[in-house]
């Protein structure tokens, strides 16, 4: 296999790192699959490795499997097939399964002839790495909402700032300091940091601790990226190991999410729902009383529980007094 270096694609710009593997024509067939499989599975991992240890905030990285054949030995009847997986986008464990998964569905395609076979002959791996810096983006302020599963979202607050100075800002609105108050070019000046230049993840680090002892606080930081893998942490009492992001709101650690070269904070929502009457609720939610129809209804017609009868408002006329006769009875004399 002959391995040969695809740099500047304008497509990726200065984040390319691809490579393209000019392969010994193989054949794909039911027989092969297996071994291909763990060879293109083996070649993957090596591409992951060097892509995410040059881009530790995360990649983009696809594999695409050309093959060609033919069909009945007419030179007509030439065959060009090709797959494209987004492998940055599977699960590590699983990696090997998916690639088996998808040269089989390929392999099998035998067209109802013979002597028809795809041999693979080329193999590239594109990556587009997301790069370490962040800068500004034009606009106020404003709340963007990201669905994590069904019972957790998280707000990305994108905060106003200019001249690269978000990453700054994303400080200031954790620790409740005004931007009147502490200018990003006297932050920028103390931590000797260049003057509008985009700000690097490894900054993060010399932030917090500026912050720290200038507010006289000791907060915690938590940088996460777009696939909420976690790229800086540091927490006066919680181990890395120990922290999830579901739930992790805490007034003592600045949440920082980094994707597109920007720099947002967050805050992370999770739901629980009650168990009596089926009703959603934030987790922090202590006080929540429960509707005696509303538990009623959860539990008979929902749950089809046994051990509760449906309650049913009895709801009465309502009379109309002014077409009412009264009489008096007690004031009545007959002559």
């Amino acid at each position: 296999m002959v391995k040969k270096r695809k740099e500047d694609q304008a497509i990726f710009k200065e984040n390319a790192m691809n490579y393209e593997y000019k392969v010994n024509p193989y054949p794909l067939t039911e027989s092969t699959v297996g071994y291909l499989a763990r060879e293109l599975a083996d070649l993957a991992w090596l591409q992951l490795d060097e892509v995410l240890t040059k881009y530790p905030v995360g990649a983009n990285i696809y594999m695409k499997i050309l093959s060609q054949g033919k069909s009945g030995g007419k030179k007509d009847d030439s065959i060009t097939a090709s797959l494209v997986i987004k492998i940055s986008d599977v699960d590590p464990a699983t990696l090997y399964k998916t690639l088996y998964a998808e040269l089989s569905r390929q392999a099998n395609r035998m067209y109802n002839v013979e002597d028809y076979f795809l041999y693979i002959t080329n193999v590239s791996i594109l990556a587009s790495g997301q790069g370490r810096k962040g800068g500004c983006r034009d606009g106020k302020t404003k709340n963007m909402k990201r669905d994590i599963n069904k019972n957790c979202h998280m707000i990305l607050i994108d905060h106003k700032s200019k001249n690269n100075n978000c990453l700054i800002q994303c400080f200031n609105h954790a620790f409740g300091v005004s931007g009147r108050e502490l200018k990003a070019a006297k932050v920028r000046a103390d931590l000797e940091l260049d003057a509008d230049d985009m700000l690097d993840i490894d900054d993060a680090m010399k932030l917090l601790e500026y912050y720290n002892e200038r507010c006289k606080q000791n907060k915690g930081l938590v940088l996460i990226d777009q696939s909420l893998k976690i790229i800086k942490f540091d927490h006066p009492s919680i181990k890395k190991k120990d922290f999830t992001l579901e739930g992790s709101d805490d007034d003592n650690l600045v949440q920082i999410y980094f994707e597109g070269k920007h720099y947002f904070t967050y805050q992370m929502v999770t739901w629980k729902k009650c168990e009596v009457c089926g009703q959603k609720l934030l987790s922090t939610n202590d006080t929540h009383k429960c509707s005696k129809d509303m538990a009623s209804y959860y539990n008979t017609m929902i749950t089809k529980k046994k051990d509760m009868v449906r309650s049913t408002k009895i709801i009465e006329d309502k009379i109309d007094y002014s077409k009412v006769i009264h009489w008096d009875l007690e004031t009545f004399q007959p002559v």
